[in-house]
């Protein structure tokens, strides 16, 4: 369907097509992204003369690829420092990559680096001169004890796909590293190296460099972390961190730019579309623009987070003050670490389960003496059998009321148990866990999270190490969030601590969303 409307395109543009099929040319994409008003790609090899764009199956501009180092873009790197404790050997030969790197750059350089270990950090940015890089590096520490290879370089590109570099520059990110991943899995990497390589895909808008340093790393990583549009550079010594340097900033400065204004609204995130121009035979070669990010537009939360909020639940009628022996004592305030809630109550305040109409709480006053009409009835008194009659029933409720309030504060602090364990099993709706593992058994306790420690281990840049706890109590399965900086949704609502969890319920931690059915 597709290549007819691309003939239709082509038939009423006037070019010639003998050759719809895509071949080979002479040149390929190796990044690009839109920044609301020009689509940046950038291109290896030798580019035609004249190349269009093709957004949503239309023509939308046309236009010349220029060299890079005819122009005053700026190339941008993001040096990515593997900061486990097995890398400060290699650090001398890092300053050598710089200073090469620098040394050979024609465009002007903008450098900001970033650590990794069991978690991604920002460490610096804005940095223009090799001195200052040496500085930030110099000022590292290597004291990370995991390499979460995949999960951080996920965090990576999340973070330079929200994060635009400035208008016609070049993104790059070069991971420093010796490819060993922590704790060791022994040969178990293929399932990691598949969501490295797929993350890679799809993120166009930066090209991606391996500097390897050693021979100690995993072939299966290694292998996928070489699969970007950049090099894969293997450093055994100082003089091939030179060379690196050197390499990495020749293939940056030879690329082509291509700068074109589709001069449309694209409200999406991510853009699809195509490159095209003519050989000299007249046939026509296509270069797929996939997952092309779009600056303007935030990637989505939204999508992931639900945005409806529990219904207010109605407010009780009154009811008479009870005498102050008769009260209960207000409940106290559970401290961290303290007892669940009782179900359904989301920061203190009750809430409402989406999928069920909520009751409304009504409790008889007892009988009340209307106000009078006039001045005489105001200072008439009612007779003592009604006196009477409502002191009882004003009794009687305070009782009632004390008795729910008990019950209700008994349910409200399940006791978490041992016990044999029930089978859960996990269906994801949106993100990607690193185990193939769906069936868990919860004999008392569960972690949901990104690090590889957790039960349920999750690709996602947005989680953190451990985000949430699933437990086992005398009335059920519990879920409480442990992050302070992660949130955790169930069935759209917001929790704060534990909170009852049904088989099926949908649970939303960052990007990911899934059930447990059990």
């Amino acid at each position: 369907m597709k290549k007819w409307i691309v003939l239709l395109l082509l038939l009423l543009l006037g070019l010639p097509v003998q050759a719809l099929e895509v071949t080979s040319g002479p040149c390929q994409v190796t990044s690009a992204y839109y920044n609301g008003e020009t689509l940046y790609a950038f291109l290896e090899g030798q580019p035609p003369e004249e190349m269009g764009l093709l957004l949503n199956n239309a023509q939308v501009a046309q236009g010349t690829p220029t060299p890079v180092s005819e122009t005053e873009a700026t190339s941008h790197y993001l040096f990515l420092m593997d900061l486990s404790t097995s890398m400060p050997d290699y650090q001398q030969w890092i300053f050598a990559f710089t200073d090469a790197l620098f040394a050979q750059e024609t465009q002007p350089v903008e450098v900001t680096i970033a650590g990794f270990g069991d978690r991604f950090e920002l460490l610096d940015e804005g940095m223009t001169t090799s001195d200052e890089v040496r500085k930030a590096i110099n000022g590292v520490h290597y004291d990370h004890t995991a390499t979460d290879l995949s999960g951080c370089l996920a965090q990576a590109l999340r973070y330079m796909a929200e994060t635009p570099v400035g208008d016609g520059a070049v993104a790059n990110i070069i991971l420093f590293t010796d490819v060993i991943p922590w704790p060791d899995q022994g040969d178990g990497w293929e399932e990691e190296a598949a969501v490295i390589t797929q993350d890679l895909a799809q993120a166009p808008e930066v090209i991606f460099h391996l500097a390897a340093f050693g021979s100690q790393g995993n072939n299966d990583l290694r292998e996928a972390l070489s699969s970007g549009k950049g090099l894969s550079l293997s450093i055994m010594s100082r003089s091939d961190a030179e060379a690196a340097g050197v390499a990495v900033a020749q293939q940056v400065d030879s690329l082509y730019t291509l700068a074109l204004q589709p001069n449309m609204d694209l409200a999406e995130p991510r853009l699809e579309g195509q490159l095209f121009y003519q050989e000299e035979d007249g046939s026509t070669v296509f270069l797929d623009l996939d997952n092309i990010r779009n600056y303007p537009v935030a990637l989505p939360e939204e999508a992931v987070v639900p945005t409806e909020e529990p219904a207010n639940p109605p407010e009780p009628e009154p009811t008479p003050e009870p005498e102050p022996t008769a009260a209960p004592e207000p409940e106290s305030s559970a401290p961290q670490g303290s007892s669940p809630p009782a179900e359904g109550t989301v920061s203190g305040e009750p809430q409402v389960e989406s999928s069920q109409e909520p009751s409304t709480p009504s409790v008889s006053s007892g009988p009340v003496a209307s106000e009078a009409d006039d001045g005489e009835e105001e200072a008439s008194f009612p007779p003592i059998w009604m006196i009477a009659a409502g002191g009882g029933a004003a009794v009687l409720i305070v009782l009632i009321v004390a008795v729910a309030l008990s019950q209700r504060k008994k349910r409200s602090v399940p006791k978490e148990v041992e016990a044999p364990g029930i089978a859960l099993k996990l269906e994801v709706f949106q993100g990607k866990p690193k185990k193939k593992q769906v069936v868990f058994t919860l004999a008392n306790s569960l972690t949901i999270g990104s690090s590889a420690s957790c039960d349920i281990v999750w690709n996602d840049p947005e989680m953190d190490g451990v985000c949430a706890r699933i437990f086992l109590d005398e009335q059920g399965v519990f879920i409480e969030s442990v992050s302070p900086r992660t949130q955790v949704f169930v069935e759209g609502i917001l929790i704060h601590g534990p909170n009852r969890l049904r088989s099926g319920d949908r649970v939303t931690i960052a990007h990911s969303i899934f059930c447990l059915r059990f």
